[in-house]
């Protein structure tokens, strides 16, 4: 998974001879099948015009930058099972970075500033979630995503309940995510005790493991499925903030879901916690706007970010030249960027779509100008 922090990063870049590419690889449209897929000679030709348009001063280099990705995505093309159906690549002399994406990216090249707002616009649309779905001897950890139907990552943890030994023998084992084996308990123990005991025990190694996933990835959405009971405790052993980011459970076995019946009935759930969360997001706006500790509409939203005054940005996602502007701006200055859809994004229509959460309150008028 493509991590956002890393890619705005590139914004940082003071350089205006950097080749941008940006394609929609996704091996499942029948133009991408053949031998010479729809995308690289796609490419090809958006190479030829692009180069037509760089400087000549500049041309020379630029044309070798642009070989550079073109026998990148050829080579890319001919592996079978490569990973990815959106392929960022940047280049320019001493920089090269590539991104595989499990979501598609709309075509497009340019030369100059690095052109991260494409990248950046998919990863927030695409947003990915957790799904955790357990029961009492197994559980299985995935990774999906917003705008998609596909869950893109399934890791397995199961608690062997048939080879429990008591007595000798080695411990009972859980998969690698979990990476500790069920202790034995005391030999005076009532075997339904010991029983309870693996539970437990399972059961927070779930919690863990879960904990580590959000932690490792920065995903901030877990749906909880499987068993009521086993829900319940997995949820109870997360640490607190992280019981807050619970959205919702779904109830599904924990063997014998396909990860289609997995996305359809998972994402209704976290689609609905984000309309919450965004609708939240643009009430406390307006409301600490009418308090002077937010900013509305792009000419006082811009004057924020360029005072260091801006906290946070929350912008429209559909207003996309605002958004491209609003990002470079706030990797500038610290602050951070929330994009929100409709219907929440309705109530900023009459700023441009656009306002800001300040970092201290706006003395005099027109704070909300």
């Amino acid at each position: 998974m493509v991590d956002t922090r890393e890619v705005q990063r590139l914004l940082d870049l003071d350089r205006r001879d950097v080749i941008s590419a940006l394609l929609d690889v996704d091996r499942r449209k029948p133009e991408h099948r053949t031998a010479q897929p729809g995308y690289l000679i796609w490419l090809r030709g958006a190479f030829r015009t692009l180069l037509t348009k760089v400087p000549p001063d500049a041309r020379v280099t630029a044309e070798a930058d642009a070989d550079r990705i073109l026998a990148f995505v050829e080579g890319w093309s001919g592996q079978r099972h490569a990973a990815g159906r959106g392929l960022a690549v940047y280049a320019a002399p001493t920089l090269w970075v590539q991104y595989a994406l499990p979501v598609p990216l709309q075509n497009g090249v340019a030369y100059g500033t690095v052109n991260v707002a494409p990248l950046l616009d998919a990863l927030d649309a695409y947003e990915p979630y957790a799904i955790l779905i357990v029961d009492h001897e197994r559980a299985r950890m995935l990774i999906a995503y917003l705008g998609e139907t596909t869950v893109v990552e399934d890791d397995a943890l199961e608690l062997h309940t048939n080879t429990w030994r008591f007595k000798a023998g080695r411990p009972p084992t859980l998969s690698r995510l979990v990476g500790i084996g069920v202790g034995r308990g005391a030999h005076a123990e009532a075997y339904e005790a010991r029983v309870e005991h693996q539970q437990q025990g399972f059961w927070a190694r779930v919690a863990r493991a879960a904990d580590g996933l959000l932690r490792d990835r920065g995903i901030e959405r877990l749906v909880i499925s499987g068993s009521v009971e086993a829900a319940a405790e997995v949820r109870r052993q997360l640490p607190e903030h992280r019981q807050g980011q619970v959205v919702g459970f779904v109830p599904l076995p924990a063997a014998g879901a396909d990860l289609q019946e997995i996305q359809d009935r998972t994402l209704p759930v976290v689609r609905a916690a984000q309309q919450r969360g965004e609708a939240e997001l643009v009430a406390a706006l307006l409301d600490r706007a009418a308090h002077r500790t937010a900013v509305l509409g792009q000419e006082a939203t811009f004057a924020a970010l360029a005072a260091g005054q801006a906290m946070t940005v929350v912008v429209d996602r559909a207003a996309r030249e605002v958004r491209d502007t609003v990002l470079i701006q706030a990797r500038r200055t610290g602050a951070t960027v929330t994009s929100v859809s409709a219907p929440a994004a309705n109530n900023l229509a009459p700023w441009d779509g656009v306002g800001a959460l300040l970092r201290y309150r706006i003395e005099g008028s027109g704070a909300s100008a």
